[in-house]
């Protein structure tokens, strides 16, 4: 074999080599990107069973919405109303069931609520389904926290167009299902029984 064909061989190899990286490139990427839509998927679904199991709560047990759950746990009223495989955290996310006070003056219709040092935006091309009563007012949500911010924006798509879902940090995004003043209020403590005629 000649040098020169030599050196057309090796400039062929180069050539070969990186056409075959840059297609294993973008597979892997392909690859990341269905398994992120996969787990968005997945989360949705998650974040619909808990919706499910707030509202049986609030409309079987009267004792009104659920309270606020730690990250990545499952509020404790949602026993027996939420099947066991819904998962409320995972290796890149975190959900957790809300339901925050909000001051008079912070919400508006036009204007996305806001907590006390932090600002919301809208995640969604939406508005909310019906604008926030005046006056002091609690956000019953869900909220999702991940530092990947095209799996955020991905379950914000995946849980519909007509829902309001809010962007409140970097990694924080929450679905709002209701805006409740009632929700403000503590419940009630039941009523004491009748006592007992005295025995005579």
């Amino acid at each position: 074999m000649t040098r020169a064909r030599r050196g057309a061989v090796s400039a062929e190899l180069v050539v070969l080599l990186s056409l075959i990286g840059l297609l294993a490139g973008v597979g892997l990427w392909r690859v990341r990107a269905t398994q992120r839509q996969e787990l968005a998927r997945r989360i949705v679904g998650d974040m619909y069973n808990m919706r499910l199991a707030a509202y049986l709560v609030k409309g079987t047990q009267g004792t009104g919405w659920p309270r606020t759950s730690a990250a990545g746990e499952r509020p404790l009223e949602f026993a027996g109303f939420i099947p066991p495989y819904v998962s409320y955290k995972g290796d890149a996310y975190t959900l957790q069931w809300e339901v925050r006070g909000v001051p008079a003056g912070l919400v508006t219709a036009a204007v996305p609520p806001a907590w006390p040092g932090v600002t919301g935006t809208v995640a969604t091309d939406t508005t909310p389904p019906a604008p926030p009563p005046p006056g002091p007012t609690a956000l019953v949500g869900i909220a999702l926290r991940t530092e990947d911010q095209d799996l955020g924006r991905a379950v914000a798509r995946g849980l519909g167009r007509h829902q309001l879902v809010l962007q409140t940090s970097f990694d924080r995004w929450v679905w709002v299902l209701e805006w409740d003043a009632s929700a403000l209020e503590a419940p009630a403590a039941p009523a004491p029984a009748p006592a007992a005629p005295a025995a005579k």
